[in-house]
């Protein structure tokens, strides 16, 4: 199945997604460790791209 390209707007809300979702794993406690890592990387991911995309718009 071809991957789809997220929408200025998906990419937007899922930076602000992961982002939460990494500070609710990391209330959890330190076993959801490698949890909050994946999400920072994620939401870190989104925003490089939301980045580029400004970019090619200038």
């Amino acid at each position: 199945m071809p991957r789809r390209t997220l929408s200025r707007d998906e990419l937007t809300y899922a930076c602000i997604w992961e982002a939460l979702r990494a500070d609710w794993f990391q209330n959890l406690g330190s076993h959801y460790r490698e949890q909050v890592k994946e999400c920072r990387q994620l939401s870190a991911h989104y925003t490089q791209r939301l980045e580029s995309l400004d970019q090619e718009a200038e």
